[in-house]
């Protein structure tokens, strides 16, 4: 991982890339192997079932 200094921040050209849903990291490899510097953050989530008894 590369450190970007906040000088450079301002001359960083950024672009947003839509994906169908889940093909997220379809399209991080894609770009990765054009050499493309690829921010992708994540988060994860827990699924949390209740169950109520009537």
């Amino acid at each position: 991982m590369r450190t970007v200094h906040q000088d450079d921040i301002l001359r960083l050209r950024w672009h947003l890339v839509l994906c169908k849903p889940n093909q997220h990291h379809i399209a991080q490899r894609s770009l990765s192997r054009l050499d493309c510097e690829v921010f992708l953050p994540q988060q994860n989530a827990q699924r949390l079932l209740i169950f109520t008894q009537n």
